[in-house]
């Protein structure tokens, strides 16, 4: 190649790192835009990368029975920014660090949060060292159903936290549906 690059005019030489930035730049545009386009998903098997309902209107997270997301420090595993957004698990969600497993730190209105089924109660979200469910701003709204498990074995930790805020309202309610047994 060295003696390509001898047979080239000066100005080719001063040319060609513009074009190699270029091709840079491109690509660091296009990784920027793959990860801004947080979308919905639906997982079956096993996933290790946190996932994100973004600002999109309406977006849906949905685990089949056999699937699992398992995130590790302090990433949250499922976040939310976007409106009218619905998770429905009806499998396995846990955070094995200090992040928690669905955190929105936004304000969106008529989250709906499902945590397995009328015949699946053995859906499970769990973190180890933190919340499991954090709705961070005001004025969120939620509605959770719960027929399996939500487990924060950190003893400080809480399965939800609807507002850390204390000036603000909680605007967050929940509804919470748990089969007899």
């Amino acid at each position: 190649m060295a003696h390509l690059l001898s047979r080239r005019s000066a100005p080719d030489l001063r040319r060609a790192p513009v074009f190699r930035l270029s091709g840079l730049a491109l690509a660091a545009l296009l990784l920027q835009a793959g990860s801004a386009g947080a979308a919905s998903f639906d997982l079956c098997g096993a996933f290790t990368a946190a996932q994100t309902l973004g600002s999109g209107n309406g977006q849906t997270g949905a685990l089949c029975a056999t699937g699992t997301l398992t995130v590790g420090g302090s990433t949250v595993a499922v976040t939310v920014s976007g409106n009218n957004a619905t998770l429905n698990n009806l499998g396995t969600i846990v955070q094995t660090g200090t992040g928690r497993v669905i955190r929105d730190n936004t304000g969106v209105q008529n989250l709906i949060i499902v945590n397995g089924s009328a015949t699946n109660s053995t859906a499970l979200m769990r973190a180890q060292d933190a919340d499991l469910i954090q709705m961070n701003k005001s004025p969120a709204s939620v509605t959770l159903t719960n027929w399996g498990s939500m487990i924060s074995t950190n003893a400080s930790g809480a399965a939800t936290r609807w507002s850390t805020s204390t000036r603000s309202p909680r605007a967050a309610t929940s509804s919470t549906t748990r089969p007899a047994r």
